[in-house]
Order: structure tokens, then C-alpha cells, then sequence
């Protein structure tokens, strides 16, 4: 008859396991050795390879492109908010200014400003109810 299988395989010394205070070596840093004729399919590590560099380059393309667009959006929008903020002082001064305003009227005239509130009241409900 004619050999038969091992049921209890051996491993050659390239696969037997490594003892425990020996380095270990990197799987990820560790040299290819296969070799492919000439034509053939590319392994597909290379091809992942490929497709990983392709897209960092086009994240690359992308984010060059984008660059000048953001920059003048940051100085439109510092340019922006400079004038908010010019234009929130300026409400409150207006606001102040009247605030002072109203109160040197009701000084002035208590009269006359407690009977504008009371119809400014009246109006008021009148149009609420």
C-alpha cells in the first residue's frame, strides 16, 4: 500500500513556536518574500497598499484645495464678528443713552410720564384681549 498521513504533524523549525525570552519579531515590519512572474496579479497586500496611498493622496488633494476657501472664510467671519461687536456697543450705548434719557423726562415731569404709562397700559390690554 502506499504512505500514509501523519495524524500527529510536525513543524519544521521556521514554524515552531518562539520561547518566551526570545524577541519576537514584527509580522507587520518583517521583509515579503514572495515573488511574482512578471504579469502577474498584484498580491493583495500590495493592492490594499495601493488603494490606502491613493486615498491619503486625494485626502491630500482635497485639503490643499479647501485650504485657501477656509482661509478666507476665518478672515470674513473675524471680519464679521469685529462688526458685531462694534455694532453690540453701539446698541448699548443707544440703549443707555435712552435709558438716561427716559429717566431725566420722568424727573422732570412725573406727571405726564405716569399718564403715558397708565394709556400705554390701556392700549396695551385693548389689544391683547
Amino acid at each position: 500500500m502506499g504512505t500514509t498521513a501523519n495524524p500527529f504533524p510536525t513543524t519544521s523549525a521556521a514554524e515552531a513556536p518562539q520561547r518566551l525570552d526570545e524577541p519576537r519579531a514584527d509580522p507587520r515590519t518583517e521583509a515579503r518574500t514572495d515573488v511574482r512572474p512578471a504579469g502577474a496579479a498584484p498580491a493583495r497586500g500590495q493592492t490594499m497598499q495601493r488603494v490606502v496611498q491613493g486615498a491619503h493622496d486625494a485626502i491630500e488633494r482635497a485639503a490643499d484645495s479647501a485650504a485657501p476657501h477656509l482661509q478666507r472664510f476665518e478672515d470674513t467671519l473675524a471680519t464679521a464678528n469685529s462688526g458685531l461687536h462694534q455694532r453690540a456697543d453701539q446698541a448699548r450705548e443707544m440703549g443707555a443713552e435712552w435709558t438716561e434719557s427716559l429717566r431725566t423726562t420722568v424727573r422732570e415731569h412725573p406727571l405726564a410720564a405716569l399718564a403715558v404709562a397708565v394709556a400705554v397700559g390701556m392700549l396695551i390690554s385693548r389689544t391683547t384681549r
